[in-house]
Parts: C-alpha cells; sequence; structure tokens
C-alpha cells in the first residue's frame, strides 16, 4: 500500500486525476475500500467536476468513520464547489458536529452564506474561523491555514459591507493590506473593496485615490471604470461619470454598466437616455432584473405614471423571488410610495408592513421609511 500512497501523491501533485481514478478505480471494485482509496479516489473525482462519482466515495468513507468530520466536510465541499450552496452548508454543519473548530470549514460555510445572501450569519461563521486561527499556538498549523486566515478576514469585511458595518469592512481590508505579505488574496480586489468601504463612508476623496490606483494595476477591468463611474454619482458628479462609464462600456458591454450610466443621465437631466439605458440592461441582464426593473419603477413614479411604477416594482419582486428565494425589501418599499401616491393607504401600509417583517432593522437602514421622496 506504501507504493500505491506514494504514487497517488506524485500523480496529485502534477494534477493527473484521470490516471489517479484509473489506478484506483479498480482496487475498489476488488473490494479493497480503505479511507486511503475512498478518500484519493474521491478527491480526484472532484476535481475533475464528477461530483456524484466523488460524493459517492465520500459517503462510504463516512460509513468507515462516521464520526470523523472530514468526510462530511469533503461532501460539502462538492456541493460548494458547484456552487449549490444550501446542500454545502447542511453537510458542513455535520463536519462542524463532529469538530466545531474546523477552521476550512468554518471559512467555506461562511462564504456558502455569504453567498446565501446570509451576511449576519455568516460574518459569525467567519469571525470564529478568525479567532480558532488567533488562539492557536501551533505555528505549523498557523503556516498551512494562513491561506484561509486571511481569506476569512476578506469575507468578514464584504459581510460587514452589505450589513453597513463600513469601519468595520474597513478595518478588515486594510488589515489585509498591511500583513497579507503572501497576498493570499489579490490586492486588486482588496483595494477594490477598501475603495467600496470608503465610498459608502462618503471618504470621496480617498476613495478616488483608490480608483486612480485601481485602474492603473488593471485598465482592462470595465468593473473598475464602473465603480469609478458609480462613485462620482455619488458626488453628483454625473458628466464626469458618464465619461468614466462609458470607457468601461468600451471596453466590454455589461447590462451593470448600462444601469449605472442610466442613474447618471437621470442625474443629468437627460431622462430618456437613462430610460434607454435601463430598457437595453434588463434584455442582457440574467442575474439583475430586480435591481433595474426597481429603477425603471423609480422613473415611472418621479413622471407620474404610477400604474406603469406599480407593474415594474411587481415584477422587481417576482424575478427577486424567484430566481433568488428571497422578497425584494426596497421595491416593497417603492409598492408603499405608488400606493400612497394613488391614495390607497391600507394598501400602502401593508408593503411597509412586508418590508419591516423581512428587514426589522429597516428604520435605520438608508433611511428608507423617512424619504418622502425617492431618488434613483
Amino acid at each position: 500500500m506504501d507504493a500505491i500512497e506514494k504514487q497517488i501523491a506524485n500523480l496529485e501533485k502534477n494534477n493527473h486525476w484521470q490516471q489517479i481514478i484509473d489506478l484506483l478505480k479498480p482496487l475498489l471494485k476488488s473490494g479493497n475500500q480503505s479511507v486511503f482509496i475512498l478518500r484519493s479516489l474521491g478527491f480526484a473525482y472532484s476535481q475533475l467536476d464528477r461530483y456524484d462519482e466523488a460524493r459517492y466515495c465520500y459517503k462510504r468513507w463516512i460509513e468507515l468513520e462516521p464520526g470523523r468530520a472530514q468526510p462530511y466536510y469533503h461532501v460539502g465541499f462538492t456541493f460548494y464547489d458547484a456552487g449549490q450552496w444550501n446542500e454545502a452548508v447542511e453537510w458542513f454543519d455535520l463536519a462542524l458536529e463532529r469538530f466545531p473548530d474546523y477552521l476550512v470549514c468554518l471559512y467555506r460555510k461562511g462564504v456558502a452564506l455569504f453567498m446565501k445572501f446570509k451576511a449576519r450569519q455568516a460574518k459569525d461563521t467567519l469571525k470564529k474561523a478568525i479567532i480558532v486561527y488567533q488562539q492557536s499556538n501551533n505555528p505549523d498549523f498557523k503556516q498551512r491555514m494562513s491561506k484561509y486566515y486571511y481569506r476569512s478576514i476578506f469575507y468578514l469585511g464584504k459581510c460587514y459591507l452589505h450589513i453597513k458595518s463600513l469601519n468595520n469592512a474597513r478595518a478588515c481590508f486594510e488589515k489585509i493590506l498591511q500583513e497579507d505579505q503572501r497576498a493570499y488574496i489579490d490586492p486588486l480586489y482588496v483595494k477594490y473593496n477598501l475603495a467600496l468601504s470608503l465610498m459608502k463612508l462618503k471618504k470621496y476623496e480617498q476613495a478616488e485615490q483608490l480608483a486612480i490606483t485601481l485602474t492603473k494595476m488593471n485598465s482592462r477591468a470595465e468593473w473598475l471604470y464602473d465603480f469609478w463611474g458609480r462613485l462620482l454619482i455619488e458626488q453628483n458628479r454625473p458628466a464626469e461619470a458618464i465619461q468614466k462609464l462609458n470607457m468601461g462600456l468600451k471596453i466590454r458591454v455589461q447590462p451593470y454598466i448600462l444601469a449605472d450610466r442610466a442613474k447618471a443621465y437621470y442625474l443629468n437631466g437627460q431622462r430618456e437616455l437613462a430610460k434607454n439605458d435601463l430598457h437595453d440592461a434588463l434584455r442582457r441582464d440574467r442575474k439583475a432584473k430586480h435591481k433595474i426593473l426597481l429603477e425603471l419603477a423609480k422613473i415611472a413614479f418621479e413622471e407620474k405614471h404610477l400604474e406603469d411604477a406599480e407593474a415594474y416594482a411587481q415584477r422587481a419582486i417576482e424575478f427577486k423571488r424567484r430566481l433568488y428565494e428571497a422578497d425584494y425589501v426596497e421595491a416593497h418599499i417603492m409598492l408603499s410610495h405608488i400606493y400612497q401616491a394613488k391614495g390607497q393607504t391600507k394598501q400602502a401600509e401593508e408593503e411597509l408592513e412586508i418590508a419591516q417583517n423581512i428587514r426589522p432593522q429597516l428604520e435605520w437602514e438608508d433611511d428608507l421609511l423617512i424619504k418622502s421622496r425617492i431618488i434613483l
């Protein structure tokens, strides 16, 4: 068996996954069901995205070692790698029941929760991963896990951004830039998220300096020009924003850039161009139609086309529910404004109640409930 283990280790080092399968599958069929074979074969299958076969191996491993966390984690990772976040979290939880301080598992569970739009739960899981690392006195463990430590801090920062704990978000990204000497996280993405934190903190001058730096780091990344455009919109500089957004669109036409240029056009008094961009974005987009529909609802509301505004807001809610299995707070608030303008007070109150039930902390998020006029 030692000779096979050495052979497998060499094949893994060179990413020869099919050769591993060809070597180990006959052994498994002949009745050799050791943990080593099941683990190595499952891993080889997972590297080739053959997830069903990988799960079969890992579940056989669980039968041999039901009290061990690792095989449950590996099943979870096959779902994680496939973007099946619900299933991934379920299996990661089974692993963590057996080993609560499983750092890699905590990190991946945190990311999966973040991808499920559960930023608050993700935050707590990622903080636990960070604490496990910081409390360890084992230098070998810290060396092996440093990658996941900094990745946990990165996603913790993204969670803080989503829940609008902006100073904490900024601190996470600054910590990575100061300490992550091996650049486990690409500095481009760390600096981008730091710039985003600064923009939301209204530290516009610092954010703009980072925008300049970012576009020098990668002048062909259209999303960086989109960020710069959004930053200028925040500062009520629509003409300059349009210039930056046009630079992004010259690199690659993306629906989110069209939607952001629509905001700049609207702010610049070019309402028809704004609507044209939003409809173009709506045709191109697959994942964020709800946001585009909400912007169209806002414009229709401003133009006092209340029936159109209502239809757009309803479509936005339906799309987000269908694609993300989540309700859309901002669209319910938009409907409340629409119904209030139509004199339908009861419906307006019902929509606000729905919004507050979805997000109880709504009263202090973006002052959404105290705005008498919704600004695009």
